[in-house]
């Protein structure tokens, strides 16, 4: 539903926007809420969209310099 994904996006570029490293708490409710299945998602039902391939894997990059974030790569096979 595009409301759901505008909303995963918004989310998506106020986490990758913050300044510096988020805490480990920061980062577990942010993939409550958008999980890594539904944001892994969006990057490949949206290959053809560079902005929000941008947004998506700099939210990531964010998600995963969090030793929590780190610690959920082994369940992607990554």
């Amino acid at each position: 539903d595009t409301g759901e994904l505008d909303a995963l996006l918004r989310a998506a570029a106020d986490f990758a926007s913050y300044p510096g490293t988020h805490g480990e708490d920061t980062v577990r409710q942010f993939l409550e809420q958008f999980p890594l299945p539904k944001l892994l998602g969006v990057l490949q039902s949206q290959a053809d969209l560079p902005e929000t391939v941008e947004t998506v894997a700099a939210c990531l990059d964010k998600v995963f310099s969090s030793r929590y974030g780190a610690s959920l790569l082994p369940s992607y096979g990554v």
